[in-house]
C-alpha cells in the first residue's frame, strides 16, 4: 500500500505537467496564428493604402476596410488615422465619433519608428468602441518612405474571453495572457482580483516544465506553464490548483485505504472464528479429560476393571484392576485376544463353555461378540 501511495503521488504531478504543457502549447499557437492573421490584415492595408488607397474616394476606402475586416473574425474594427493622430476611416460604424489618438502609445511608436513592426499596445479602454482591447498597429508611409499614419485594428478582450472560454480548461484552471513584462491581457476565468495586477512571476521562467509556485491572486500553490507566443512580446501561462491536480491521487488513496481496511477486518474476523474454534476444541478436550477422570474415580470407587477387545484390529485391552480380578499379571496388558486366552488358561485350550463364560464375564457389545 505504501508503495504504491508513492507511485501514484509521483505520478499525479507528472500527468498534470504534461496535460499542463501541451494545453499551453497548444493555445500558445494558436494565439500566434490569430496574430499571425490580423499582422497580414495590417501589412496587406497598409500597402494597399499606400499604394493606391489614399487617392480614393472616402466611401471606397470605408468599403474596402469593411470588406477586409470581414475576413478577420477576432478583429472588431479597422481603423485608419492620419500622420497628425486623427482617425479618418472605420471598417465599421461604432456610434462613436472620429477620436484623436496622437497620445495613444501606439500612435507615437508607429511615428517615431519606421522599424517598429507590428505593435501590440497593452489593453485599453478604446475610443472607438469604449471596450477594453488589444489595438494592434502597423505604420502607414507615403511613396517617398514619409510617414502618413497608422493603421489599427482592435482585437476587444471579450472576444479573446469568448474564444478560451470554448475551452475546457477543468477544476481549479486558469488561462492567463500576459505581456513579457507581466502586464495582464486576458484571464479565463475572469477574476477581480486579477485586474490591474502585474503577473512578473509567470514570464521570469517560460518552459515547458511545470513548476510550483504560489498565486498572488488566492494564494493559493498552483502548478504553472508559461510559454511564449513565438516571438511576440506575449506570454501563455496554464495554471492548474495543486489541490485540485491531486484529487485523484487521494481518491485513489481513500479507495486503497478502504480495500486496506475491509482486507484487515476480514483477516481478523478470521482469527477470531478461528481462536473461537480453538476455544471450542480445548473446552472440549478438558471436558473429556474430566469425563475421563469422573470415569476412573468411578471405577475405583467401585471396585470394578474394564477391558476392551477389538475383533476387527484383534488388539485386547485391559485395566490393572480387571487383570487383578481375573488373577492375571499386568504386563499382559497388551497381549492379542489369543494370547490371552492362553494365558488364562494354559494347560488345555478353552472349551466353548469356557469361551463363552470369558466372553460373557467380559460384557462385551453384540456387535463385538463371534458368531
Amino acid at each position: 500500500a505504501a508503495a504504491d501511495a508513492g507511485r501514484l503521488h509521483q505520478q499525479g504531478p507528472a500527468s498534470t505537467g504534461r496535460e499542463l504543457s501541451n494545453l499551453a502549447r497548444a493555445l500558445s499557437e494558436e494565439a500566434e496564428r490569430s496574430l499571425q492573421a490580423v499582422d497580414l490584415l495590417l501589412t496587406d492595408t497598409s500597402i494597399w493604402y499606400r499604394d493606391k488607397g489614399a487617392r480614393q474616394t472616402p466611401a471606397d476606402i470605408e468599403n474596402a476596410l469593411r470588406m477586409r475586416a470581414s475576413a478577420t473574425p477576432q478583429v472588431s474594427v479597422l481603423t485608419i488615422t492620419d500622420a497628425a493622430g486623427r482617425q479618418v476611416y472605420r471598417s465599421r460604424q461604432t456610434g462613436e465619433p472620429l477620436a484623436d489618438v496622437s497620445d495613444r502609445p501606439y500612435f507615437m511608436v508607429q511615428r517615431d519608428s519606421r522599424v517598429a513592426g507590428l505593435f501590440i499596445n497593452p489593453p485599453i479602454v478604446t475610443r472607438s468602441e469604449r471596450r477594453a482591447a488589444l489595438v494592434v498597429s502597423r505604420r502607414l508611409e507615403t511613396p517617398a518612405g514619409a510617414f502618413a499614419g497608422v493603421v489599427t485594428a482592435i482585437v476587444t478582450l471579450d472576444e479573446l474571453r469568448e474564444v478560451y472560454n470554448a475551452i475546457d480548461l477543468g477544476a481549479g484552471s486558469a488561462l492567463i495572457l500576459t505581456f513579457d513584462d507581466g502586464r495582464l491581457v486576458v484571464r479565463q476565468p475572469p477574476d477581480p482580483r486579477a485586474e490591474g495586477q502585474t503577473f512578473g512571476d509567470l514570464t521570469s521562467e517560460q518552459a515547458s516544465a511545470p513548476r510550483l509556485a504560489r498565486s498572488p491572486v488566492d494564494g493559493r500553490e498552483k502548478f504553472i506553464v508559461s510559454l511564449p507566443v513565438s516571438d511576440r512580446p506575449l506570454v501563455m501561462s496554464v495554471t492548474k490548483d495543486a489541490h485540485e491536480a491531486m484529487a485523484p491521487w487521494r481518491a485513489e488513496m481513500l479507495g486503497l485505504a478502504l480495500r486496506t481496511l475491509a482486507l484487515v477486518a476480514v483477516g481478523l474476523l478470521t482469527m477470531s472464528l478461528m481462536l473461537r474454534q480453538l476455544l471450542r476444541v480445548e473446552r472440549g478436550e478438558q471436558a473429556l479429560r474430566r469425563s475421563e477422570q469422573r470415569y476412573a474415580l468411578a471405577m475405583e470407587a467401585a471396585n470394578e476393571g474394564h477391558a476392551e477387545w477389538n475383533l476387527q484390529e484383534r488388539s485386547f485391552f485391559a485395566s490393572e484392576r480387571w487383570l487383578r480380578l481375573h488373577g492375571t499379571s499386568p504386563s499382559t496388558a497388551s497381549m492379542t485376544p489369543t494370547t490371552r486366552m492362553t494365558s488364562m488358561t494354559p494347560a488345555s485350550p478353552p472349551r466353548p463353555t469356557q469361551a463363552r463364560e470369558l466372553f460373557e464375564s467380559l460384557d462385551l457389545h453384540p456387535s463385538d461378540r463371534p458368531i
